[in-house]
């Protein structure tokens, strides 16, 4: 099922894509579009106070580091592992492969992928990494801090009395992997569908039956595996689709290379995850609680509720790295009633290759 962070997010998608977009135009037209944009902030602002929920949910929580890349939780934390490897049955050993990319650079992968696509780079400074075609309605835009890509394509406007094709569960595998053909290198990937969201407006619906919208994750599978780019919170891509599955973004990372196989490690048992957590050797992707407000240096206590195996390639090291992902429930110091909620990663072998 999606997570609670994706829950909240989707709940605002029409108001967060329109000012995304509108964010991408302002490095072609600053001054133009710049109180156009102060005024949607605030309305945007004013809309997400009203639709975030208070109380025991879990809103996604402001800690430094976290939304920068990825952060430790402090020593000394009392832990416990609440699942048991007979429950997980993961395999013993764990393969480790490498992956040299068929592209020098993230920075150069996105320069083809502008090509690839007939888009025009910016002519200036603001525009540098940012690619669109006005014609078409199409933007890309190069995030160097953690080497991510999107394309927006823009919507026509509806016309009164003219029926939107549905959105198909089934159909967006095809519509992806139609969009990223056109790219350079890139393979094909799987559909998450279980964890897809489905849009009515502002309103999450439980089935595709009457969705307007529909937003998939896109998984590169080894061995049964996701796989993840570095230290990335998402799959490698994102597609929100429109109706009939027309694209209306693509967020996804430079295309992961071919695996080639290096060597068999032997998994870690969960006393020694258990050790690593409690002397703060795990890195924390995601967090979030009731206030939205937490200090990861308070966490005295967590509880690991569910764990999951999946891959991570590093470009710097050029291989496909296991992990154990882990869900967990953890207290602060200062308050003995409110839960913070954390995904934890660590590598799920001993050594490296």
């Amino acid at each position: 099922m999606i997570g609670w962070k994706e829950s909240l997010q989707f709940n605002s998608y029409y108001l967060r894509l329109k000012l995304e977009a509108l964010k991408v135009r302002l490095r072609e037209h600053w001054l133009r579009y710049f109180l156009i944009l102060l005024g949607l902030m605030l309305v945007v602002s004013a809309v997400l106070m009203v639709i975030t929920p208070e109380g025991p949910e879990r809103t996604p929580v402001e800690i430094e580091g976290i939304d920068s890349g990825i952060t430790k939780p402090p020593q000394g934390v009392n832990v416990r592992i609440d699942v048991s490897e007979n429950e997980l049955d993961f395999p013993k050993l764990l393969p480790i492969y490498s992956g040299v990319p068929a592209y020098k650079s993230a920075e150069n992968y996105a320069s083809s992928v502008a090509n690839s696509l007939n888009l025009n780079r910016g002519n200036n400074a603001y525009q540098a990494n940012t690619w669109s075609n006005d014609r078409e309605g199409q933007t890309l835009v190069f995030y160097e801090h953690d080497d991510k890509m999107m394309f927006i394509q823009s919507q026509p406007e509806e016309i009164d009395g003219v029926s939107r094709p549905p959105i198909n569960p089934q159909n967006p595998a095809v519509a992806a992997n139609a969009f990223f053909s056109k790219l350079t290198d890139y393979p094909k990937l799987q559909p998450r569908l279980s964890d897809a969201v489905y849009l009515s407006g502002e309103e999450t619906l439980p089935t595709s039956e009457g969705a307007e919208a529909a937003i998939v994750p896109f998984d590169f599978v080894i061995d049964g595996y996701s796989t993840h780019y570095a230290a990335s919170r998402s799959t490698q891509a994102t597609i929100t689709f429109g109706p009939g599955e027309t694209i209306i973004k693509v967020e996804f990372y430079p295309p992961p290379p071919s695996p080639q196989k290096v060597a068999d490690k032997s998994l870690i048992p969960l006393s020694k995850v258990k050790e690593k957590i409690e002397n703060g050797m795990v890195e924390v992707i995601e967090a979030g609680n009731a206030t939205g407000r937490f200090d990861i240096t308070s966490l005295t206590s967590l509880t690991v509720d569910n764990m999951s195996l999946e891959y991570r390639y590093s470009p710097q090291t050029q291989v496909y790295y296991p992990y154990y992902r882990m869900g967990a429930t953890g207290k602060a110091s200062g308050d003995s009633t409110a839960n913070v909620y954390l995904t934890l990663i660590t590598p799920a072998v001993e050594t490296l290759p």
